[in-house]
């Protein structure tokens, strides 16, 4: 895990949260809780990770979409989505992920694939986690489908500041 602990900070009710069913996201998504501008400081770490679960899937994968939705959220929401989407995608850069990738797979590709898994929605992020094997082997650096590093990009042009996380 990448040390800032959001996911598994609490062990593995705290992961099996995180891996639970699409329906919490589109639950989200379907009340336009997700649109709104909220306050992600206070609230229960389950709740945080439905809440970025039904942000990527009102993005729907595409990173304009992404924007809109980023641009909207408070400085706290899109410091939490990036922190939320660095853990998850951290999670797949490892043994066993990491054997599925194509033999000359840089670890720039390593990041790239497991940003693209968390960009396709928390059912395909599940699926990788309970079957490694559906790891995808090599993702287009510029793949429009990957929403990685987005958040990076709206926190500069909206705060003036970058965000750190790394």
């Amino acid at each position: 895990m990448s040390g800032r602990g959001s996911v598994r900070k609490n062990g593995a009710t705290t992961f099996l949260r995180a891996v639970g069913t699409s329906a919490d996201a589109a639950r989200w998504s379907a009340s336009g809780w997700v649109g709104d501008a909220l306050a992600v400081d206070g609230r229960d770490e389950g709740v945080d990770i439905d809440w970025f679960w039904g942000v990527v899937e009102e993005s729907a994968g595409s990173r304009g979409r992404l924007r809109e939705i980023l641009q909207r959220l408070p400085k706290d929401a899109v410091y939490k989505f990036q922190d939320l989407f660095l853990d998850f995608a951290t999670e797949l850069q490892d043994v066993p992920y990491s054997y599925f990738l194509d033999p000359d797979e840089s670890e720039d590709g390593l990041e790239d694939v497991a940003n693209w898994v968390v960009s396709q929605g928390r059912v395909t992020y599940q699926a990788v986690l309970a079957q490694p094997s559906r790891m995808p082997p090599h993702i287009d650096v510029d793949d429009p489908g990957n929403l990685g590093g987005l958040a990076y990009e709206v926190y500069y042009d909206r705060f003036g500041e970058p965000l750190n996380l790394i």
